[in-house]
């Protein structure tokens, strides 16, 4: 069957912080449009064909999860957001460990029995990679526009690059550091005014654009960038 003829399968769900309506193409495939809480859902069937051709081709460009054994492993990693290549060599050991053998040439020497093993090395040494250069970037933005949060955590999410909490709690994915930088830095940009608007009200957007003029573009390039991470980085491990 030819794909404009098959019809986009989505879900839908109402938030309260939303401002307008959402599409969010999920790393498994799935589509969700998001709804404002008073908004008519009568509205969500146009709204979705308007934006067929960008779900479609957000679509192509998804990996569905795979099971690990079936993932390619990297012989580079390229984390965009600090303008970094890693070459990143494999060897056989019954003890799993990783060496950052040298970050000067920025080369990763892993080691292990299987490739599961070398996933969970990889995340781990990604996970550690980005609490040590995300952290204090966004401590020094955060300095900078006089936006101070309480506590960091980095994690690995499937669906969100980070979030806010009532007590200036700021979640941030590790992630990130496969996006271009001017897009983690408007996402610390989104995260940091919610410590003085914990919703999307008018006032909270005026807030991001005297931060980040440019915050419309770059919200809509955040918005189609889960595409971008690759299948072996989106282990929850």
């Amino acid at each position: 069957m030819n794909e404009a003829a098959t019809p986009i399968s989505y879900q839908t769900r109402v938030s309260k912080r939303a401002k307008r309506l959402q599409i969010r193409v999920k790393t498994t495939g799935e589509v969700e449009v998001v709804l404002p809480l008073r908004c008519d859902p009568a509205l969500v069937p146009a709204f979705v064909s308007q934006n067929e051709a960008w779900i479609r081709r957000t679509l192509r460009r998804v990996t569905i999860a795979q099971p690990i054994e079936a993932l390619a492993l990297p012989e580079r990693i390229s984390l965009r957001a600090l303008n970094q290549q890693w070459q990143v060599r494999y060897a056989r050991d019954e003890e799993p460990r990783v060496l950052a053998a040298d970050y000067a040439k920025r080369e990763l020497q892993l080691y292990g029995s299987d490739r599961q093993q070398h996933q969970k090395q990889l995340v781990g040494w990604l996970h550690q990679h980005a609490r040590a250069t995300l952290s204090p970037w966004l401590r020094d933005l955060s300095e900078a526009l006089n936006l101070p949060f309480n506590k960091l955590t980095i994690r690995g999410q499937k669906t969100r690059w980070g979030s806010c909490s009532a007590k200036r709690n700021i979640n941030i994915n590790r992630n990130l550091l496969f996006l271009e930088a001017e897009l983690v830095r408007y996402l610390f940009v989104h995260e940091l005014c919610h410590t003085i608007h914990l919703n999307h009200s008018r006032n909270y957007w005026a807030l991001v654009e005297k931060m980040e003029p440019n915050y419309r573009h770059l919200d809509r390039k955040l918005r189609g960038a889960m595409c971008e991470i690759p299948p072996w980085a989106r282990c929850s491990c």
